[in-house]
């Protein structure tokens, strides 16, 4: 956020790179750690659970400020 804490086209750019970022983590641990069900572990399950609750969180956050920059013509 800019010094006054207004959101600005370089937050929205920043929060989509971010959130590319996770889910390209969300891909590497799929393929590392899910992608054979034969061993499967409870902690497999929890990363998971909480690389898409995190992606989630992402989402929305950047889903918030697009429309807020859209909304005031924030540069």
């Amino acid at each position: 956020m800019s010094e006054n804490n207004q959101v600005n086209i370089d937050d929205v750019i920043l929060s989509s790179i971010e959130l590319n970022n996770a889910i390209i983590g969300l891909n590497i641990y799929v393929n590392d750690h899910v992608s054979s069900c034969d061993n499967l572990s409870a902690n497999d399950i929890n990363g998971l659970n909480g690389l898409v609750a995190t992606i989630h969180a992402l989402g929305d956050y950047h889903s918030k400020i697009t429309i807020e920059v859209l909304e005031n013509g924030t540069n």
